[in-house]
């Protein structure tokens, strides 16, 4: 990880690859999905992904796996940077 921060584009990027794989696959991807889609580390997904359930973006259960779901606050933030 270079320690910078990620930008609003790459949480709506990372977000809408979310949404989009579930709405194909019907379940979340795992990290290494994520990680290899955007050319990143798995530590660095998995840190990215913590940022976005931090910042109240995503959700998950805990104990399960494939369970990130977009939070109200995360379907907003993709509304807001498609308009």
């Amino acid at each position: 990880m270079n320690g910078k921060p990620i930008t609003t584009a790459q949480y709506a990027d990372l977000l809408r690859y979310i949404a989009d794989y579930q709405r194909v696959k019907k379940c979340a991807p795992s990290v290494r999905d994520v990680a290899a889609h955007f050319g990143i580390g798995s530590t660095t997904a998995q840190y990215r992904l913590d940022r976005l359930r931090e910042q109240g973006y995503l959700k998950r259960e805990p104990f399960a796996v494939r369970q990130l779901q977009l939070t109200r606050q995360g379907r907003q933030l993709l509304r807001e940077v498609a308009a």
